[in-house]
């Protein structure tokens, strides 16, 4: 399904809907320092000061090196608009949605420019690199795997026919994670992206979205039903360990040993403490609605949201970590 207004839904609903009367809230620890208007935003990546942020008219840059004043600095327009991105050396690996993937140089954050495309056909949702490959997400059905070794030429190496959507991505070696709404969380084998394997559906982990990894601990996203904290221990085997729900909408998903900070499409940005992975607890929230995609470096989180555009948080309780 597509996140554009065309065909948003239950977003819109929950965006528009609930904005004029929710005012900015915050329990415990986590408050809001930095806003950049840049409508609907679906995902984030941060690399040094900036941090690149998706949206319906493509990847907003925004200086972030003061988390008080972040600032807009340049717009790279997507004719059809981006969800998924990856930044790395100074090249964005972008999923632009019907638009393809597409990378650029953004070298000069003020400048950004488009040196390459590939168009495999359908909708772009998600992106992860390893190595000199980059893995891309095309909604229905399908994996690619692209060289990308010269970023203005990527090339394709290999694809994977999935059951159902890729709408999530986290690669490590050779080992793909893959999130499917329809099936749960995929492992597929790349050691020859000609031919993918799979290895395992993993059990208990339905509607599966959104993906981030802290050593050996998988952290997934899974929609309707909560986050699971898995032991990726044996990447051809994860098994969960603990979970998570409120009965929210969970998409984006990141944390570290500590801490997970959850982007919730009801219910905003939760902090869950996960010291503990097999009984995680909350312990912040703030936001309320509409959070897409969530990324954090050290106490910032970095936050895209449907109907406040892209936020910074600070989790004070992490202040001396």
């Amino acid at each position: 399904m597509s996140r554009k207004p065309r065909s948003l839904g239950l977003y819109l609903m929950v965006s528009v809907g609930l904005l004029g009367g929710c005012s900015v809230s915050s329990e415990g620890p986590l408050t809001r320092v930095g806003r950049v208007k840049v409508g609907i935003a679906y995902a984030v990546a941060v690399d040094g000061d900036y941090a690149y942020v998706t949206n319906n008219d493509g990847v907003v840059i925004v200086d972030i090196g003061a988390p008080t004043g972040p600032k807009k600095l340049a717009l790279l327009k997507i004719d059809d608009g981006a969800f998924g991105i990856a930044v790395r050396d100074g090249i964005a690996y972008i999923a632009g949605d019907e638009d393809g993937f597409i990378t650029a140089d953004v070298t000069d954050p003020r400048n950004p420019r488009r040196i390459g495309l590939y168009q495999p056909g359908g909708s772009m949702t998600s992106v992860c690199l390893q190595g000199g490959r980059a893995y891309v997400g095309c909604g229905h059905r399908r994996l690619i795997v692209l060289s990308v070794d010269d970023p203005a030429h990527p090339t394709l190496l290999g694809e994977y026919t999935d059951e159902g959507r890729v709408m999530g991505l986290f690669c490590h070696g050779d080992i793909v994670y893959l999130a499917d709404p329809t099936s749960g969380l995929e492992v597929i084998d790349m050691a020859n992206p000609a031919s993918p394997v799979k290895l395992t559906t993993v059990p208990d982990t339905p509607n599966a979205w959104g993906m981030d990894m802290h050593g050996t601990l998988l952290f997934l996203g899974c929609h309707a039903n909560g986050v699971k904290i898995l032991d990726a221990s044996d990447p051809r085997n994860p098994k969960v360990v603990g979970s998570f729900s409120n009965g929210g909408e969970v998409y984006g998903v990141t944390g570290d040993d500590a801490f997970l900070y959850v982007g919730d499409l009801q219910d905003g940005v939760e902090v869950l403490d996960i010291r503990n992975p097999e009984n995680p607890q909350m312990t912040a929230r703030a936001e309320r609605y509409g959070v897409h995609g969530v990324t954090h470096r050290g106490k910032y989180v970095h936050v895209a949201t449907g109907n406040r555009g892209f936020i910074i948080l600070e989790h004070r309780e992490r202040t001396n970590r």
